[in-house]
């Protein structure tokens, strides 16, 4: 049902960890085939500067489809980080050195896979077992789900929806995360929402990714949309510098990033909301789709688009 999924593995950074990492839970996971894994692991993922340790962590847990955790020690911080994991639902394979028997009495029902340093072998034989286990569970689950609900309404506006738009920006809590090609839009149209939100919520942060303006694929877009190239450029630098400028005093509560690559949908993920605008290519009508994110497929299709080119951008300061 899905080519690639995502494990996250929680463990302490010590030379120990890193030789079951390596040549224990990696290798397993790298034999796996439809689905493949992707392994990540905190200390090895690139992370922006602008956003403290915990947020990155918590991320690529939100992120993943399951996590392997080593509670060996009972570490503080992956204690903490399990608990999170434990908190979002997220299936989880406990492992442990064999020589730890004290295992907290709501954690023995779960998954533990025991592991000897002098004699991986055996660890990844039943690694492999227990991970083909839980992905058959994962998959069964989410085609289960997926059976449940194949039909969902979404809300469309034939046009971008400004006053909706503007709503749940007021009320967002946790997070806004904002693809836009031409920030000039969100200049006219979001800014003082945007700004009444970051200062009702100390806790709120923004990040926003939108195309380099001396991206090639400029000369693209500006021709679509019947426009100047060189204008355009100019209107793309100058929002870039304008939202850079009236975002200053939130600090690392706010990041831009720009990309080069083909334009993007206008996407506003908005707490749990996502708005998704797309041009027809012919009439250039605008049709914004409105989807709850927690519905199926949506963190697959949007979320993970999203956090695929933030990854792959550039942050900026000024322009």
């Amino acid at each position: 049902m899905y080519k690639k999924l995502r494990c996250f593995v929680i463990m302490p950074y010590s030379e120990n960890s890193d030789v079951i990492f390596k040549e224990g839970i990696m290798p397993v996971l790298g034999t796996l085939k439809d689905p493949s894994v992707m392994v990540l692991r905190a200390d090895r993922m690139e992370r922006s500067m602008e956003i403290t340790l915990e947020t990155h962590i918590n991320n690529a847990i939100k992120s993943s489809d399951f996590c392997i955790v080593d509670i060996t020690s009972m570490n503080p911080n992956v204690m903490y980080e399990l608990g999170f994991a434990t908190a979002l639902n997220k299936p989880l394979l406990l492992i442990k050195e064999v020589i730890y028997d004290q295992i907290p009495s709501n954690l023995i029902s779960m998954l533990i896979t025991n592991y000897d340093r002098n004699n991986l072998s055996k660890f990844k034989e039943d690694l492999l077992n227990t991970c083909t286990y839980l992905i058959k569970h994962i998959e069964s689950t989410r085609l289960q789900e997926f059976n449940n609900q194949l039909e969902y309404t979404v809300t469309c506006f034939p046009k971008y929806d400004v006053l909706d738009i503007k709503n749940s920006i007021n009320s967002a809590i946790k997070n806004i995360d904002i693809m836009e090609t031409n920030l000039s839009v969100l200049c006219t149209n979001y800014v003082k929402e945007i700004e009444n939100a970051l200062n009702n919520n100390s806790c709120l942060k923004i990040r926003i990714v939108t195309l380099d303006p001396e991206s090639s694929f400029v000369n693209f877009k500006a021709r679509r949309l019947g426009i100047d190239i060189y204008h355009y450029r100019n209107e793309l630098r100058n929002s870039i510098n304008k939202i850079l400028n009236l975002m200053n005093p939130y600090g690392n509560r706010f990041e831009l990033r720009i990309y080069d690559d083909i334009p993007v949908p206008k996407t506003y993920f908005i707490d749990d909301l996502i708005y998704s605008s797309f041009m027809e290519y012919v009439s250039t009508q605008v049709l914004t789709f409105k989807i709850d994110m927690h519905r199926l497929g949506v963190m697959e299709t949007f979320v993970m688009m999203f956090d695929s080119i933030w990854h792959s951008s550039f942050f900026i300061r000024s322009f």
